[in-house]
C-alpha cells in the first residue's frame, strides 16, 4: 500500500489541488476508489493544503454519505427490479454529495424528476 500510495501521490495531487473549486462529489469518486490508508497516507505526505483538506473532508464526512432511501423504497415508489435500481442509488448518492438533496423527501422528488416512472397501466 505504501509503495504504491508514493507511486500515486502526485496523481492524487493534481486531482485534488489547485485553486480550482472541486466539488464534494469529484473528491468523493476519486478517493472511493483507493483504499482509507491510502488517502491517509496522502494526507500526512502531502504538502499542499487543499489536498490534505479535501482528503481529511473524505475521511471524516464524504465517505459515510449515502441516500437515505434504500432499493426496496425504490421498488415500493413504483421502479422496477434491475440494474437500473443500483444506478439510481448512486446518482442519488452524487445528489446527496452536491447539497441537490437532504431529506427523504427531497430524494424521492429529486427521483421523480430525474427517472421517469412508467407504470404498467
Amino acid at each position: 500500500i505504501i509503495h504504491d500510495s508514493i507511486l500515486e501521490l502526485g496523481s492524487a495531487e493534481q486531482e485534488l489541488g489547485g485553486s480550482n473549486p472541486v466539488s464534494n462529489y469529484e473528491i468523493w469518486k476519486y478517493l472511493s476508489e483507493h483504499s482509507f490508508q491510502t488517502a491517509l497516507f496522502w494526507a500526512a505526505a502531502t504538502n499542499r493544503w487543499r489536498v490534505r483538506r479535501r482528503i481529511l473532508l473524505f475521511l471524516t464526512r464524504l465517505h459515510r454519505v449515502e441516500p437515505m432511501l434504500t432499493g426496496r423504497d425504490l421498488l415500493e415508489l413504483g421502479y422496477p427490479e434491475g440494474p437500473g435500481i443500483g444506478r439510481m442509488l448512486y446518482d442519488l448518492r452524487k445528489a446527496r454529495l452536491e447539497g441537490d438533496v437532504e431529506t427523504r423527501e427531497d430524494e424521492s422528488d429529486w427521483l421523480l424528476r430525474n427517472f421517469a416512472l412508467h407504470r404498467g397501466e
